[in-house]
C-alpha cells in the first residue's frame, strides 16, 4: 500500500511541479543568455517568481519521494510506475496549459500506458 501511495505522490508532485514551472516560465518570458548581465537578471527574475519557486519545491518533493520509493521497491518497478507522470503531464499540458498536443504525442502517451501496464 505505501509503495502505491508513494508512486501516486511522485507522479502528482512531478506533474504539479512541471505545470508550475511551465506557468512560471511563461511569466518570465524568453530566456536569452548572451551577456553576464542577462544571466544575473534571469536569476533575479526566477528567485522573485513564486510560481517557479512552488514548481521547484514540488519537483524536489517528487525527487525525495522517488528516493523513498527506491528504498522500498525495485528500480524495474519504480521507474515504469512513475512513468505514468508522462501521461498525466501530457493530459495536463492539453487541458490545463491549453497546449496543442499532436496525434503522435497522444499515440506515444498511449504506448507509455501499455508499457507501464505490462511492466507493473
Amino acid at each position: 500500500m505505501k509503495i502505491w501511495l508513494t508512486v501516486i505522490g511522485v507522479v502528482l508532485a512531478d506533474v504539479v511541479g512541471n505545470m508550475a514551472l511551465r506557468k512560471g516560465m511563461e511569466q518570465i518570458g524568453d530566456v536569452t543568455l548572451y551577456q553576464p548581465s542577462q544571466i544575473l537578471s534571469l536569476i533575479y527574475r526566477i528567485l522573485k517568481n513564486r510560481v517557479l519557486g512552488f514548481g521547484i519545491l514540488c519537483i524536489a518533493m517528487a525527487f525525495f519521494l522517488f528516493l523513498a520509493l527506491l528504498s522500498w521497491s525495485d528500480l524495474s518497478f519504480a521507474l515504469p510506475a512513475t512513468a505514468l507522470g508522462s501521461v498525466v503531464n501530457t493530459v495536463g499540458a492539453r487541458f490545463f496549459l491549453k497546449e496543442n498536443v499532436t496525434m503522435g504525442r497522444w499515440v506515444g502517451t498511449l504506448l507509455i500506458c501499455v508499457g507501464v501496464s505490462l511492466l507493473s
